[in-house]
This record gives structure tokens, sequence and C-alpha cells, in this order.
């Protein structure tokens, strides 16, 4: 009886270790895509460049989005609205922030215009934005959603 007794606590201590070692990671875990560019907020498979067919513009404009401040001066989103965006649009929402992981999750014609939805990060948030293309040029920006990365659903 007496060594039945001191096997319980062995065994509980063995079962405790590994249901606590089963749920814990040392990886935090990142943001799974979500469907932010439909404002459901929903999961949705993950879409990169590749997968949506863009003007040879569009892919240069975020080719050099790569999360840095750029030259100290002009932030690379701030270089790609120069070379892009057509006179008169207002890039306000859009410009001077260090944006990183850009991706196209969509894209659509509206008339003349070749529209993408584009997400990108920016510090601690997930911005989604619209942009419309004619001509090579930028028409239009419309932001659609910015919401904090940590609150993406897991």
């Amino acid at each position: 009886m007496k060594s039945q007794r001191r096997s319980v606590p062995v065994v509980w201590a063995i079962v405790t270790a590994l249901v606590l070692a089963a749920g814990c990671s040392t990886e935090a875990p990142s943001p799974p895509p979500t469907g932010a560019a439909s404002g459901t907020g929903t999961s949705a498979p993950a879409v990169t460049p590749a997968d949506v067919d863009a003007i040879p513009e569009m892919k240069d404009f975020i080719s050099g989005i790569d999360g840095s401040e750029g030259d100290g001066v002009t932030a690379p989103i701030d270089k790609a609205l120069a070379k892009y965006a057509a006179e008169g649009v207002d890039t306000s929402e859009i410009g001077q922030r260090a944006y990183a992981n850009p991706r196209i999750t969509a894209a659509e014609k509206q008339g003349d215009r070749d529209c993408y939805t584009l997400v990108m990060t920016g510090g601690v948030f997930t911005f989604t934005y619209e942009l419309c293309w004619e001509e090579g040029k930028v028409v239009a920006i419309k932001k659609i959603q910015e919401i904090p990365t940590s609150k993406l659903k897991r």
C-alpha cells in the first residue's frame, strides 16, 4: 500500500509535465492571412503577388516596399508614389509610412481602370488599400481598413 502512495505523485508529476509541454511553444504565432480586403475579417487563403495578375507598374510599385525607413528623408512608399501617382491624386492616406510585406490580394477591372487590393504591415498595424491605375499611373487610392496586427484572427 505504501509503494502505491509514492507512485501517485510521480505519475501526477509526469502527466502535468507532459500537458504543460504540449501546450507551450517557443515560437510566436504569426497572424494568418485574412479576408481584410472584403471587410469580413475572416480567414482566407494566402495570396501572393504571383497569384494575382497585376500590371507591370503595380508589381514595380510594391517591389521597393521593404519595411525600411528609406534614406531617412523619403520612405520607399513615397518614392513609389512620386514615380507612379497621377497628378492631383491624394496620397496622404498611404504616404509617409514604412510598410513591409506588401501583397496584392485582389484585382478587378473598373471601366478603364485596373484596381488592386493591397495589404501591407506598417508598425503594429495591417493596412488594406485599393489602388486604381489608368495608363500606368495610380489615379485613385482608397484606404479600406487599418487594424492592429494583434487583432487579426489567429
